[in-house]
């Protein structure tokens, strides 16, 4: 019997080589995105599940009221973990964690880096292997511990261990030796580090930093447990040092302290302030599963409506089949069985477009680092056996009872009613033109808001603009003093901050009540460098002391959030000190568009403090003075990495994701084009073939071209008028709604891309719907009003 089924089965497969493609290629394109969803969300999920203790390991959070919100951060003050770890024994170890930027030099070799500063308990607690050492070196605090990329970027080839460094920090020289390199890290850790130093070593560093400051906050506070119930117990009892913390620090008040388990932190980090986790917001893996569900939708219609077209060449043999006693169940074995070998053979093609085409260009659209190597996990097995099943049933299943319900009376008589009148294929044949219609209005929208986006207002000129980060004063001043006699520099300005870069939080007080406002430390004529634009007041002058010590200048944004309507003169108090606004600037993205602009107040700041130099340039003279700068800074500071950018490119990682979120869309939006075409033709085969006799009676009676592709159009335009009036409507308000959640600011909505849309859409179906014209115009009339 099985050998007869594959036999059955081949010969079919040959015979129909045209059908045959176009099912195993629509599915395998469908297939192909879906593994691409797959290996997304499951290295979402899988973030930091390679911690042998990630069930017992939470992280503390702080929850802070402000402005009628609360806030959630990952930072904790410094004595907690302490605190927390002599009142509770059922805490089996704490590690806290501080992250603070160096330069690293070894030989000849200088560059910026990032350590974290930890607990030696840090290597027991998290499972991060060493390759080289022993994680008890840590423990001394002359040691560090780097990672596998940090030893090949400084060392290469040649063993680290024993190697004495040097890194600068708080402005001093320390001298450390490399006791350990770790394992290159697993791509689903959601945190790792570069350089490991000691904890108590930061206060010999930061000298003005104390442990059992409560006003200290470091960067994270973690604690494992013996058993993981015991959580509740300690969060219940949590509300002690909450009151600790509120005596010491009046201005950052917490309201509670929470924990978040290690194993889910990556999914909640979007919900964290601060936090040491890199998960993403939750829109991106639920956009990308629907995808996966749209394609595998189309793919499935195809197969359903090409399947009953094909049928309409294998009646002879269903009629033979039941004539000599045939079952319809077997007939259904059969019909589910071939679409069950197809689905397979897709899922393998499947496998390759994910693998070495669909894969590495998602992959490289946002620099994700995805494991690509799917076919060695079991989970992915388990998937792929899943995804064989469920579409091979699920677009098996209404063809094989169609097909199989076929009486052998009336095949043999000539009166089976093949395809005609089929409601079913054409309400599916709906359903993909209104999810066509919603992929092309979504990729169309998320492309023109790509391009609206990098075209959109900063709030200042951002152009001509080059930008050094200085290490202090005498290298600012150097530099500074070098360039203000250049002729081709407009203006020199320094900044504790930087737009763009840098910005802190400050919690103000006006009329009894605090605020949390965003604060930008500047030199007297930073905001003309940049080209901020004054709204009402003045800029801070040079030749005014008070400038100094009480002025500030806000944003629009500031402005109405404390609702004055004349804010020149007014006052708040920050730190025992009163500050008056005496100007206020056009609103400016101090941060990509992905975040709101909130109420900011630029201060000036002594000299000594700047930790920027801004220069503007003379158009067309940039890449110059670029250059100039360079190799004045390795004059100046020959014992530091020159890092200088130009302003305008501070917001480019930002940019390539949202032309990758508009290429994905518009990616997606060509497939399900092509998907919906190939049902399309499927369904048109369909009707041709059911319809075949009456366009011969038509040609004989003297119909031409004209007659008979209205005749063939006509059902399908009332199909695609039916779609538009029901998809875009729908495509409208669910493009708002995604919009509205993936973008803070965003291209406003018209009808433009419906419009687009739809157009797209008839012209692509008339040209496969008008593609089977001249297989009706080519066609012998005699050939189908032969009566056998």
């Amino acid at each position: 019997m099985l050998k007869n089924f594959l036999k059955t089965f081949s010969r079919s497969l040959v015979k129909n080589k045209l059908i045959s493609f176009i099912n195993i290629f629509g599915l395998s394109i469908a297939i192909g995105c879906s593994l691409v969803v797959y290996i997304f969300v499951d290295w979402q999920f899988s973030m930091d599940q390679f911690h042998v203790n990630r069930n017992n390991i939470f992280l503390l959070q702080n929850v802070v009221s402000r402005d009628g919100s609360e806030q959630v951060w990952g930072d904790s003050p410094a004595p907690i973990g302490d605190a927390l770890e002599a009142d509770f024994s059922q805490i089996k170890r704490v590690v806290r964690i501080d992250n603070r930027g160096t330069v690293f030099k070894y030989k000849d070799k200088i560059f910026n880096e990032f350590v974290r500063f930890v607990n030696p308990e840090f290597l027991d607690m998290f499972t991060f292997p060493l390759r080289l050492g022993e994680k008890e070196a840590l423990q001394d605090p002359s040691n560090i511990i780097l990672s596998d990329r940090i030893a090949e970027k400084y060392f290469g080839e040649e063993n680290p261990i024993g190697k004495q460094v040097e890194l600068i920090l708080n402005n001093k020289k320390e001298s450390f030796i490399v006791a350990g390199v770790a394992e290159k890290f697993p791509k689903t850790a959601s945190f790792a580090f570069n350089i490991l130093i000691n904890f108590e070593k930061k206060f010999n560093i930061y000298d003005k930093e104390d442990p059992n400051d409560w006003k200290d906050f470091i960067g994270s506070t973690f604690i494992e447990l013996n058993d993981p119930a015991d959580i509740e117990l300690i969060s219940s009892k949590m509300d002690k040092y909450v009151a600790i913390q509120n005596e010491a620090e009046e201005d950052w008040p917490a309201s509670a302290y929470t924990f978040q388990p290690l194993s889910t932190l990556s999914l909640n980090s979007y919900k964290i302030r601060g936090d040491i986790a890199s998960g993403d917001d939750p829109v991106a893996r639920i956009v990308l599963s629907l995808i996966g569900i749209f394609m595998m939708t189309l793919a499935c219609f195809n197969y359903i409506n090409i399947a009953i077209v094909s049928s309409a060449k294998r009646l002879k043999e269903i009629g033979l089949r039941k004539v000599v006693g045939g079952t319809k169940q077997q007939l259904v074995f059969q019909f589910i069985g071939e679409n069950l070998i197809i689905c397979l053979f897709a899922l393998i093609l499947g496998g390759v477009w994910a693998r070495f085409l669909f894969g590495p260009w998602f992959d490289n659209l946002f620099s994700i680092g995805l494991e690509l190597d799917f076919y060695k996990s079991v989970d992915a097995w388990v998937f792929f056996t899943a995804l064989l099943v469920i579409t091979g049933i699920g677009s098996g299943a209404y063809p094989a009872f169609y097909i199989s319900s076929f009486k052998a009376v009336n095949i043999f008589r000539g009166q089976q009613q093949f395809g005609k009148g089929n409601k079913f294929t054409k309400v599916f044949l709906t359903f993909q033109f209104i999810l066509s219609i919603i992929t092309i209005v979504f990729g169309i929208t998320f492309v023109q808001n790509a391009d609206y986006q990098k075209e959109r207002d900063w709030g200042y000129n951002q152009s001509q603009t080059l930008v050094v980060p200085v290490d202090g004063e005498n290298t600012y001043v150097s530099l500074k003093n070098e360039y203000l006699q250049n002729p081709d520099i407009v203006q020199v300005a320094g900044s504790g901050n930087h737009v763009g870069r840098s910005s802190g939080l400050a919690v103000i007080d006006y009329n009894s009540k605090k605020y949390e406002i965003r604060r930008i430390d500047v030199g007297h004529n930073y905001l003309e460098t940049l080209g901020i634009r004054l709204k009402q007041g003045r800029f801070f002058e040079e030749e005014r002391a008070t400038d100094v010590t009480e002025s500030v200048v806000i944003n629009q944004t500031f402005m109405d959030h404390m609702n004055w309507e004349q804010p020149l003169g007014q006052s708040f108090d920050l730190d025992t000190i009163t500050y008056h606004v005496v100007g206020v600037v056009e609103d400016f993205h101090y941060q990509n568009f992905h975040n709101e602009i909130e109420p900011t107040f630029f201060r000036m700041t002594t000299q000594d403090k700047f930790r920027y130099l801004s220069l503007k340039v003379k158009a067309g003279q940039a890449t110059k003075i670029g250059e100039s700068m360079e190799a004045s800074w390795k004059v100046v500071a020959p014992d530091l990495p020159y890092n200088g950018f130009f302003q305008d490119t501070v917001f480019d990682r930002y940019f390539n994701n949202v032309q990758g979120h508009g290429r994905v869309m518009g990616f997606t939006a060509t497939l399900a084009i092509i998907l919906s075409c190939m049902g399309l033709f499927g369904l048109v085969s369909l009707n041709v073939t059911a319809r075949m006799r009456e366009f011969s009676i038509r040609k004989v009676l003297g119909a031409g071209i004209k007659n008979i592709f209205t005749g063939i159009n006509k059902h399908y335009i009332w199909l695609l008028l039916i779609a538009c009036i029901i998809g875009l409507p729908v495509s409208y308000y669910l493009v708002s709604i995604l919009l509205e959640e993936v973008y803070e600011y965003y291209m406003p909505l018209t009808f433009v891309p419906l419009l687009i849309a739809m157009i797209i859409l008839f012209t692509v179906s008339l040209i496969t719907v008008s593609s089977q014209i001249y297989k009706v115009v080519v066609s012998n009339p005699v050939d189908s009003l032969r009566v056998e």
